[in-house]
């Protein structure tokens, strides 16, 4: 917590979180060994400890340890009047609770817990609520709540009557650079879609290596895990999630063998993959999409027209893509040589033609 010129650290340890717990069913305990809790940690938990300085605190925003802050954050202090200001996600409350979740709140979509501006006294009994609710759930918490600290939150909203701003992707955006580009924050979630460890994202998000070299200098320690991902595909849905795929398709296309063939991939990974041929005109291009989970639609065009398009299965794209660009490129070929014998005929008509007339000019002289 900074304030005064200085930094104070607070202590959230394991024994900490369920000593939180106890103090509201002493019989309560933490499943230590439950893989929900293993893979998220009891750390999940400690955006809540920011709730015990309203009192201290005008405005208090906690952030994730994957955000990057492009522009100052006093901008979440000027975008209107609100309690807590926070991003809807997209799943729902009933599948980060599970079983825990009430009936009337199964469908509803729940308020993601990266950033969150804290900016009412009123918030402050949130921090019972949460604890008071594991404690009296704590033999099912740790198996149904696979989102526990998004629940929760969720749950302390939807309950009360609070002003609840919706953050815009200008402060919650992902990691597509086409997308956010434009973002103030950006999210990197996702197990292997970190600035630090997915190279893509990591060339595409250069401001984290000033931000981390700052960190190495101030005695940071450093990050060694290696990259874990050139090219990532997560497994939520989302605009930035099916822009990777493509990225994916584009990566598949481009190791199949298409001897004699060459393609040259276009930087568009817009709703197609797109594609030139090497040693072709560029007016000739291979656009592939999907309509479906299990399709592929390949796409031989001509400049902005389609000129024939086939879906294939997805699993047979690597034998069916040969045979489709080598019969489209040899119907190309024979084509354009037949319409240059057709120009070459032209050519030599007109000039006959034009030999006949000055025989017959030269007959009249």
């Amino acid at each position: 917590m900074c304030g005064g010129g200085g930094v104070k650290f607070v202590d959230f340890s394991i024994d900490k979180f369920e000593e939180n717990i106890k103090q509201y069913n002493p019989l309560a305990k933490v499943d230590r060994g439950s893989s929900i809790l293993n893979r998220y940690t009891h750390m999940a938990y400690a955006r809540f400890e920011a709730l015990r300085f309203l009192e201290e605190c005008e405005v208090i925003v906690y952030l994730d340890f994957d955000m990057l802050l492009l522009r100052s954050i006093e901008e979440l202090g000027c975008i209107g009047d609100f309690d807590v200001a926070c991003f809807r996600g997209s799943a729902t409350l009933l599948q980060g609770f599970g079983m825990l979740t009430p009936d009337d709140l199964k469908a509803i979509r729940n308020y993601s817990t990266g950033i969150i501006v804290f900016n009412s006294i009123k918030l402050t009994e949130m921090y019972e609520f949460v604890y008071r609710f594991i404690a009296e759930h704590y033999k099912d918490f740790f198996t149904e709540a696979k989102l526990g600290d998004q629940a929760l939150f969720s749950l302390f909203l939807l309950k009360n009557p609070l002003k609840i701003k919706e953050l815009s992707d200008d402060y919650y955006g992902n990691i597509s650079w086409k997308k956010s580009n434009n973002a103030s924050i950006i999210h990197a979630w996702g197990e292997k879609n970190r600035f630090w460890n997915n190279k893509l994202c990591a060339l595409a998000w250069q401001q984290w290596w000033v931000y981390y070299k700052q960190w190495l200098s101030f005695g940071g320690s450093k990050y060694e895990g290696g990259w874990r991902a050139n090219l990532e595909v997560p497994l939520s849905g989302g605009d930035v999630f099916q822009y990777f795929e493509r990225i994916r398709w584009a990566r598949e296309i481009l190791a199949i063998d298409l001897q004699p063939y060459e393609l040259v991939l276009l930087a568009d990974f817009g709703q197609k993959v797109k594609f030139n041929f090497a040693c072709f005109s560029k007016e000739l291009m291979l656009c592939v999409y999907s309509n479906s989970i299990y399709n592929f639609v390949l796409e031989f065009c001509y400049g902005a027209r389609v000129v024939v398009s086939e879906t294939i299965k997805r699993k047979e794209l690597a034998d069916e893509l040969p045979r489709f660009v080598s019969k489209q490129l040899c119907a190309y070929q024979t084509s354009a040589i037949q319409r240059a014998k057709s120009k070459s005929k032209g050519i030599l008509s007109r000039i006959c033609l034009a030999g006949l007339s000055l025989i017959n000019m030269r007959r009249k002289t």
